[in-house]
């Protein structure tokens, strides 16, 4: 199989949603990343106060994460994806630029440092209705039905998702005590879950993708998180139970997501519901054969 057009799928894929369910998805992110010295040494949050300070200038506000010289970046929420995309890059650019001038490095590795936290991206998700309403935001609580099934469907083929758009040094940052996910698992304000619903007022209701890590192709992201959400909003009998502790806690029992890049290659190609949602909206091309 040959890979297609990232930009060509997402644009598929929105066509489809507007088409059938007069949806618009609406999508933002967090980066998180690390600041070294330029030998690579971990630095403390305070030595960048300067730095901070001049980004701030460029609207771009560092904020500090658990990691030791660990900060997170916040894009705005929008409908344009192909501009998100765009944005992302040329922001790890300036981070790079300004971050040399001020004599670091910027780091987005998963796991860049063993023994401390690792590094996502964070995607996050709302759609507009065709009253131009936010419609996880219409129900009086944070369980309204269609973002529900939206959380039910991105779950069912995360452990395939996570063969498109990750890597080989993903599963490192995938440990409980980091708080990063380790299974199929959603929540409310729960950070130990690979799908969290923030607590946070109406308007600003959505869900939060936590599986990628902070090196990922935020356009495979963004498509397999609507993938997601459509496979849920047309599937009824998809369900996943809300948990309400802590994610790898055993009781829970939970499906574990893959331990390795070749294990998420296998389920990738022998659960197919994702690959064939990427061959329906014309990801991939079948090669022609010789026989």
């Amino acid at each position: 199989m040959v890979t297609g057009n990232l930009k060509k799928l997402i644009l598929n894929l929105q066509d489809e949603l507007f088409s059938t369910l007069n949806l618009t998805p609406q999508i933002g992110f967090e980066l998180e990343f690390y600041l070294t010295d330029l030998k690579g040494n971990q630095i403390d949050h305070p030595q960048a106060s300067l730095l901070r300070q001049l980004l701030a200038e460029q609207n771009i506000i560092l904020e500090e994460e658990k990691g030791r010289g660990q900060f997170e970046v916040h894009s705005n929420y929008t409908s344009d994806l192909p501009m998100l995309t765009t944005y992302l890059e040329e922001l790890k650019a300036i981070l790079g630029n300004y971050s040399k001038a001020c004599g670091f490095l910027v780091n987005f590795d998963p796991k860049p440092f063993p023994k401390d936290y690792g590094s996502s991206l964070h995607v996050h998700l709302n759609f507009l209705n065709k009253e131009e309403k936010k419609i996880f935001s219409l129900a009086d609580t944070n369980q309204s039905y269609e973002l529900k099934k939206c959380i039910y469907g991105i779950l069912d083929i995360i452990r395939e998702g996570i063969y498109f758009f990750g890597g080989e040094k993903d599963f490192s940052r995938f440990s409980a005590k980091f708080m990063a996910p380790i299974n199929i698992s959603w929540g409310g304000n729960n950070r130990t879950t690979a799908i969290r619903v923030p607590d946070s007022k109406p308007e600003f209701r959505r869900i939060e993708l936590r599986v990628p890590s902070a090196n990922a192709s935020l356009e495979k992201v963004i498509a397999f998180i609507l993938i997601g959400a459509l496979h849920g909003l047309k599937n009824e009998n998809l369900y996943y139970e809300r948990i309400y502790g802590n994610a790898f806690d055993e009781q829970y029992a939970l499906q574990l997501l893959p331990k390795d890049l070749k294990e998420a290659e296998n389920i990738f190609h022998e659960q197919g519901v994702l690959k064939n949602y990427l061959e329906e909206f014309q990801y991939y091309e079948r090669e022609e054969k010789n026989i």
